[in-house]
């Protein structure tokens, strides 16, 4: 049983294209590590079910574990060409699921079989209900993990292109479209800006590999590509004082995990942008970097506060600080306070209704949060709306 789920997992992440694994991801179109691995282990009462029925064939149960081996390879191998016709058909996240779940039970049905015929067990039908409970296992947990992932990711993607992290967005937009989602990022779909994203980062390194640019647009270009050291010693002769050197090189820091010196750096930027009032996106760059390292130390609370810090003294992004608030609240367990970050932000600018709905559900669906009345200005009909 156990060999059921590893081989299938191993073979799926080893073959699958190094950039792939770089990011966690498995090959195309089995998404992420830990969505294949829970599809085969939710497949698993299935296969039982289905193993036990096959088994009556009178194979040796070495034939039938070799059958299994064969079969795990050969599902590896061609999946890249069934991600490719799943993407031309434009199938949505709900047929991908089954998609999966269905290559999921066919992987781990003949290695039960096979352990059904080496230890002679007597096979006995499985009941209607079992087998209808079977079914629901196989489907609806995975899918309710890949709801889940698409919601994360399109976070991370999002994140990682408004601050112009391109090679780090690639894992997050390359998940979205194994999941088949049809939200947006950015603006458009995750199959379209991952094509863009890759025609940049191809303009980005002709532009790097012939030196063109000044040393500051260099080092963002690098930074682009994830080559920080590169781009840390490229900043290195510039001059201190200057607010978009100490940001990058804040924001070197904050890539390469070293949160202590990323807090400092962004402090220092938030100090030399209050010389020069009205500059809000470098400002909510700022707040927003610092925020993020001070979560990562484990101050929490110092984070929330920086965000109630930059509602008051950035005005012009206050109902964005006000969703950043609410997150934060979110994830510090206060549902609460979170609804009511969200419903102040989009009073302030209704626009953002659209983006909140998505978070407003994520809180009532992973806290007591249920319970409490919604919001006025975000419906029960909007948030359920966020479904796929």
């Amino acid at each position: 049983m156990i060999s059921a789920v590893v081989l299938p997992s191993f073979l799926a992440f080893v073959l699958a294209e190094p950039e792939r694994r770089s990011a966690g991801l498995v090959t195309a179109p089995f998404g992420s590590a830990t969505l294949w691995a829970s599809q085969l282990v939710c497949a698993l009462p299935l296969g039982l079910c289905l193993g036990g029925r096959i088994a009556r064939v009178q194979v040796p149960a070495l034939v039938w574990l070799a059958f299994a081996t064969v079969l795990s390879f050969s599902a590896v191998l061609i999946a890249p060409e069934l991600a490719a016709m799943l993407s031309g058909f434009q199938l949505g996240p709900v047929i991908r699921d089954v998609c999966r779940s269905s290559i999921a039970l066919g992987l781990v049905a003949p290695w039960l079989a096979g352990a059904y015929r080496s230890c002679s067990v007597v096979v006995v039908n499985a009941r209607p209900l079992t087998l209808c409970a079977s079914v629901v296992v196989a489907v609806v947990p995975p899918a309710a993990y890949a709801d889940q992932l698409t919601l994360t990711k399109i976070a991370e993607a999002t994140g990682h292109l408004e601050t112009g992290r391109l090679i780090r967005a690639h894992g997050p937009l390359e998940l979205l479209v194994d999941l088949g989602t049809r939200r947006s990022v950015v603006g458009g779909a995750p199959a379209d800006v991952l094509r863009r994203t890759r025609r940049e980062v191809r303009r980005l390194r002709t532009i790097v590999a012939s030196s063109k640019g000044a040393r500051l647009d260099r080092a963002f270009q690098l930074v682009q590509l994830d080559r920080l050291e590169e781009a840390q010693e490229a900043l290195s002769p510039i001059v201190e004082g200057d607010v978009d050197t100490t940001l990058l090189l804040s924001a070197i820091a904050r890539d390469r995990g070293n949160w202590a010196l990323a807090e400092r750096e962004y402090r220092r930027a938030l100090d030399q942008i209050g010389r020069f009032p009205g500059d809000a996106e470098r400002a909510t760059t700022a707040y927003d970097g610092l925020a993020e390292s001070m979560q990562r130390l484990g101050h929490w609370g110092e984070a929330a506060s920086l965000f109630a810090e930059a509602v008051a003294a950035v005005p012009e992004r206050r109902a964005y600080f006000l969703v950043q608030l609410g997150r934060l609240e979110s994830e510090r367990g206060r549902p609460a306070s979170a609804l009511a970050r969200f419903e102040e932000a989009i009073r302030l600018d209704p626009a953002l209704r659209s983006r909140v709905a998505p978070l407003v559900r994520q809180v009532r669906s992973r806290s007591p949060a249920c319970l409490l009345p919604f919001p006025t200005v975000v419906s029960h009909s909007q948030v359920r709306g966020t479904l796929p």
